[in-house]
């Protein structure tokens, strides 16, 4: 079966070939290549087994007990391959692009699909996507208060041609303690570098590209740093828009969802809310005065971004936005450098 470099194998996928993991569900569950599918030659117990076999006997039990265990498996592999098979080429990959890769290629050769495996497994994947997170970039940075409308204007941005990296959507967080309400369960934390490196691989290097101002902490994933950093220190367009306004959008935003979900998310902010603000603010929700505890939440809010504001080493320029006329403001936006 040939081998083929990381870029090579990249390639071929963006040509719509076939992907497939070779590694247990556990392993492909932290992070896997984007658009792959999990053929397991050996499921997380049974991974489990071959390594016991290996420290206890040696390489060569290991490798019969690994035959024993995923012999069972392989009419499974090959009713699946031949599915993919109608491709022609079918791209397969393990950790290190060992045995596990050359017994399921060897598998899926049967297909009579050509078999390309990738050259040094997931490991050489993710030396890629660090190689890529941790390249310069030009980044302009769109800052703004809670409720600004940061994410609308980005989707704006990009209906405009410009290039954008979403990392709330990637994400699946908005970022606060609201910020998981309506989107979909996050990923590991391997994973979601993972989608962050693959989307930059989309972009050019050479031209501009609009981000949000993140914090490094968003739900439970953490910002690379190197692309936290290039937040910090790069040039940073500062949306200015009425507090009346924001606190309208973030009413129509979220007082549609169940009282308890909003309730959970304040109760997340009590010890940063203060005692008299956290109860005026649970008070507001139960009387339904949305537009009360939206102020009173937004009144934190406001302090950390003015803090978060005060630590940036890039240039901040601010810019008044009109969500009445938001196409005027776009055009605005877009003269920044």
């Amino acid at each position: 079966m040939p081998t083929v470099s990381i870029d090579e194998f990249l390639a071929l996928r963006e040509q719509g070939f076939p992907i497939v993991d070779a590694r247990s569900e556990g392993e492909f569950k932290e992070g896997h290549i984007s658009g792959a599918i999990n053929l397991p030659l050996l499921n997380n117990e049974h991974r489990a087994l071959v390594g016991t076999a290996y420290k206890v006997s040696g390489r060569e039990i290991a490798i019969q007990k690994g035959f024993e265990l995923a012999g069972p498996e392989f009419a499974k592999i090959f009713k699946l391959g031949r599915k993919l098979a109608f491709q022609k080429k079918i791209l397969v990959y393990c950790w290190r692009g060992g045995l596990r890769s050359k017994i399921l290629s060897w598998v899926l050769s049967f297909t009579e699909a050509e078999i390309y495996v990738l050259e040094k497994g997931y490991k050489n994947y993710r030396n890629r996507i660090s190689e890529i997170t941790d390249a310069p970039y030009k980044f302009l940075v769109l800052g703004g208060k809670t409720g600004t409308g940061k994410t609308e204007v980005l989707h704006l941005l990009k209906a405009a041609g410009e290039q954008i990296l979403d990392i709330e959507a990637i994400a699946n967080h908005k970022g606060s303690s609201f910020g998981s309400l309506g989107m979909l369960p996050q990923s590991n934390q391997e994973h979601f570098e993972n989608c962050i490196g693959e989307e930059l691989l989309k972009l050019n290097a050479k031209k501009r590209i609009w981000i949000e101002n993140e914090s490094r902490l968003i739900g439970h994933l953490v910002l690379p740093l190197s692309i936290f950093k290039a937040i910090k220190e790069s040039e940073l367009v500062e949306l200015d828009i009425p507090l009346e306004t924001r606190i309208a959008r973030l009413e129509n935003e979220y007082a549609c969802f169940e009282t308890n979900l909003l309730e959970a998310a304040i109760v997340r902010l009590q010890k940063r809310l203060g005692g008299l603000r956290y109860k005026m603010a649970l008070e507001a929700l139960a009387e339904k005065d949305n537009k009360k505890w939206i102020q009173l939440v937004l009144e934190y809010y406001d302090s950390t971004y003015a803090f978060g504001l005060s630590e940036r080493k890039g240039p901040i320029v601010k810019q008044e936005w009109n969500w009445e006329n938001p196409k005027d403001s776009l055009q605005q936006l877009m003269k920044h450098d």
